[in-house]
């Protein structure tokens, strides 16, 4: 098969994948990625979500997921992790063995920097002044790209 650029690239490959592969195709069948993903709003940063450690991927340089974060270390165990607004908590959960620390990335887009952030683990409770820095924010940024995936601040959790 050769595509000349005169006919339209969308029958080229119809073509190709039903009279060369001897496939069958629902040419009615919209298969647009772009269009897909952009019926969804992007949330950065949500409430809560469920990360699991054994899939991460270890040639990524970016750690983190979300609002957590956690060195290549971290390869066991299940996070479940939710903020509440109300309370300005974090409740951590987890299931399995999590084999290493990971760090709440505070970000200003969800948590409440005028008060304490109370931390819930199975292991433990504590509260924390949440102190917004401009170099961690900075270095943030240049780790992520993202400015909506940056944090101020960084609270370390050991769920050991």
């Amino acid at each position: 098969m050769s595509y000349s650029g005169d006919s339209d690239f969308e029958e080229v490959l119809f073509d190709y994948v039903i009279d060369e592969l001897g496939m069958e195709v629902d040419a009615d069948t919209d298969t647009n990625a772009v269009k897909y993903v952009n019926q969804y709003t992007r949330n950065p940063v949500p409430q809560g979500f469920v990360w699991d450690l054994s899939t991460r991927a270890p040639k990524r340089s970016y750690k983190g997921f979300y609002w957590l974060k956690a060195d290549d270390s971290a390869n066991k165990g299940v996070i479940d992790a939710y903020y509440d607004e109300e309370t300005n908590t974090v409740v951590l959960g987890t299931e399995g063995e999590v084999n290493a620390e990971i760090s709440i990335l505070a970000n200003p887009f969800l948590f409440d920097f005028s008060r304490e952030l109370s931390v819930i683990t199975p292991n433990d409770q504590f509260s924390v002044e949440l102190e917004a820095d401009q170099d961690t924010i900075a270095d943030s940024v240049a780790e992520t790209g993202d400015l909506f995936l940056s944090w101020a601040d960084e609270v370390k959790v050991s769920l050991q």
